[in-house]
């Protein structure tokens, strides 16, 4: 693992495929020169007051998903409103355009997101143009492969964010 990054959430599959999610570089949503600061439980620190701000606005995702040596195995974008925010469970955001109706969940990592400057995106995974979205939040997603099966977690579900 590199120096940028670090573990924000392990998500695994029954048949023993884990996927470990890294927010992006350290200095994502981080101030300048400030160093990431962790809880007690080794989780990313949760700042409650900026967590809520995020609620209602429009964030454009982008997944960087690499296998265990760092090979690029695809790149997706996803896009819609941030509708929950909880510390453990983390964001969970009710998704627009192809994914129109579908929810996803992101770590309760505070890291990757950065204001997202006016203009035009243009989604490379899907062509479609996402106009002026409040946040952006960078995740890379290392495909790891374990021996033991483990539990599945739920990222993206058809519904609305309920809790």
């Amino acid at each position: 693992m590199s120096d940028r990054t670090a573990v924000s959430a392990v998500l695994c599959t029954a048949l023993g495929t884990c996927l470990v999610v890294l927010g992006g570089s350290f200095a994502a949503g981080v101030a300048a020169g400030e160093p990431p600061s962790a809880s007690r439980d080794g989780r990313p620190a949760w700042d409650n007051e900026r967590a809520q701000s995020f609620l209602g606005k429009y964030i454009l995702i982008g997944l960087t998903y690499e296998a265990e040596d760092g090979v690029l195995l695809r790149r997706e974008q996803l896009h819609g409103r941030i509708a929950f925010a909880h510390p453990t469970e983390g964001f969970c955001v009710s998704l627009e355009g192809q994914k129109f109706g579908m929810i996803y969940w992101m770590p309760p990592d505070l890291r990757p997101f950065t204001a997202a400057s006016p203009g035009e995106y243009r989604l490379r995974s899907t062509g479609e143009i996402v106009s002026d979205p409040d946040l952006i939040a960078d995740w890379i997603v290392t495909e790891h492969t374990v021996v033991r099966p483990a539990v599945e977690l739920r990222r993206l579900e058809p519904g609305p964010c309920r809790r």
